[in-house]
């Protein structure tokens, strides 16, 4: 009997590993913990698969990214050589984008044709933005553009250049299905039969890039380190530059802060980071606002300043360089701590927080330690919930008597809109193990009532000279008996009642038989 009961079980393990295999071979849920895809044009994040074959060229290389990296897309772009690319002109979160098997399939939803373009919107939402599209020989002598087989209106599509034959470029402030064609009157400029609307006028294009989204730089006490950034304008009318230094004034130089540039032209913004020999050690954070017309772009800027000769050191650091989080959780940090000096150990006071860029702590805590030469601990900071998205630094600061140093890290906090949910895989297994140990729990409790079923048979049939194996029999029955009563169902408690009447009666016809 305990042979069979293992062959069922053993039958039933088998089942589940099958059926998990087959889940993963048909979806490749399990799969995303791990990258299992390889090879040209398909996934790379351990747990979105990104299909995009029949893209190439420019277009944006999907398979070196992480996770992480598809929240925010920048510049990215899509291209068919032969028929044309698009170019987005705002960050494309491309986990909204996920289907139920998180699987981001943009051979399916998006086509690039001689003269169309198509995004289908409801199969990938999160690509309903702005872009600048470019269509590869379009030959028509006054082309317009169709937004879903009707004229686009000038709000919505506005062209940017046409070279007849050779390219074809326009900005859209949104997706769906893009044509470009002709009017039926060409060449003399007459308005389409039936008083349609005239070409779409090509109209101003404001837009600019920076080369550099952080600076973090590392001074010490009497120090001047030079970097720069790189602006260019990528519209197609002239942009007047200003550009603000905000809380890091009295360290910062600028090259320029004010210029013009012409479209398509470039200048490189030389930065000279200053911290003089008086500084006090810190961690000093601040921005470099860029405005153009009406654009606005936002350098962050964290300058840490060290002692020249220290006798402790600090460095802070989390999982990545760029600490991704989300409203309500925890954000955990390494703080490691050095002694240089002579005396050790010595007392040493551990300050950290949440700090904004204006420098304000938002949330901070403070403890003590006794330092030998070195010591690491973690630390964490719950970010509050009414905290308003963005970057944000874990500060940290260790001090001994009149000397401290400072470091810190760069965090982007996430709107709850952005969170990620419980990935499949774990679903699964926590499915799999529901499975088990239900179907543990059912044989354990057929393995209970066969015993006892057997022991009434086996009390019927035995020798009148067994009377000792009849009152082990017995006794062992009764003991299961009562481990598997079940106050719930009566016919249970009536079987186990019929069951002891018989076991009685057959042992009473024992003793008189002996």
């Amino acid at each position: 009997m305990r042979e069979r009961n293992k062959t069922a079980l053993l039958i039933v393990l088998v089942f589940i590993v099958f059926l998990v295999l087959v889940l993963e071979s048909e979806t490749g849920l399990i799969g995303k913990a791990s990258s299992i895809f390889t090879g040209s044009n398909v996934m790379v994040s351990p747990e979105i698969i990104v299909i995009y074959t029949k893209f190439s060229g420019n277009t944006t290389d999907f398979s070196s990214m992480n996770f992480t990296d598809m929240f925010d897309i920048y510049d990215m772009i899509l291209q068919i050589p032969t028929y044309g690319e698009m170019e987005f002109s705002e960050t494309v979160n491309l986990t909204k984008c996920r289907d139920e098997e998180w699987v981001v399939n943009l051979n399916e939803h998006m086509s690039i044709t001689t003269n169309s373009i198509t995004i289908n919107t409801t199969g990938l939402p999160c690509m309903n933005k702005s872009a600048t599209i470019s269509l590869y020989q379009i030959n028509f002598s006054n082309p317009r553009i169709l937004r879903n087989g009707e004229t686009c209106p000038a709000a919505v599509c506005t062209i940017v250049s046409y070279e007849r034959g050779v390219l074809f470029v326009f900005n859209v402030t949104g997706f769906t299905i893009y044509t470009v064609t002709t009017y039926s009157v060409e060449e003399t400029g007459a308005p389409p039969p039936g008083g349609g609307i005239g070409p779409v006028v090509p109209g101003p294009v404001y837009n600019f890039t920076v080369d550099k989204k952080f600076f973090k730089v590392f001074l010490k006490q009497g120090e001047t380190l030079l970097d720069s950034f790189k602006i260019n304008n990528t519209g197609t009318e002239i942009l007047r530059f200003s550009i603000d230094v905000s809380n890091l004034k009295r360290y910062v130089v600028l090259s320029e802060d004010l210029f013009y540039l012409e479209p398509g032209e470039s200048k490189t913004i030389s930065v000279a980071f200053t911290a003089s020999e008086y500084e006090q050690p810190d961690v000093y954070p601040g921005r470099f606002i860029i405005d153009a017309d009406s654009l606005r772009k936002i350098i962050l800027v964290v300058m840490e300043v060290r002692e020249r000769r220290p006798l402790f050191d600090i460095l802070v650091s989390t999982k990545e360089i760029l600490q991704r989080v989300y409203l309500g959780e925890e954000i955990e940090a390494d703080i490691l701590m050095y002694n240089f000096g002579d005396l050790k150990p010595v007392d040493v006071s551990l300050y950290y927080s949440l700090r904004d860029f204006d420098g304000n702590d938002i949330l901070y805590a403070e403890e003590s330690f006794a330092v030998q030469e070195q010591k690491e601990v973690k630390r964490k900071i719950k970010i509050p919930e009414d905290l308003e998205p963005g970057y944000y630094l874990f500060y940290s600061r260790l001090t001994y008597g009149n000397e401290s140093v400072s470091s810190s890290a760069i965090i982007l906090v996430q709107g709850r809109e952005e969170r990620f949910y419980l990935e499949p895989w774990m679903i699964i297994g926590i499915l799999v193990i529901i499975i088990i140990v239900i179907l543990a729990s059912f044989f354990i409790q057929v393995r209970k009532y066969r015993r006892i079923w057997s022991a009434t048979v086996l009390g019927k049939r035995a020798h009148p000279g067994k009377k000792h194996e009849l009152k082990g029999i017995k006794k062992e029955v009764g003991r299961e008996a009562i481990k598997i009563k079940v106050k719930q169902k009566p016919e249970w408690k009536e079987f186990e009642r019929k069951l002891f009447r018989d076991i009685e009666k057959e042992t009473k016809k024992r003793k008189k038989s002996v």
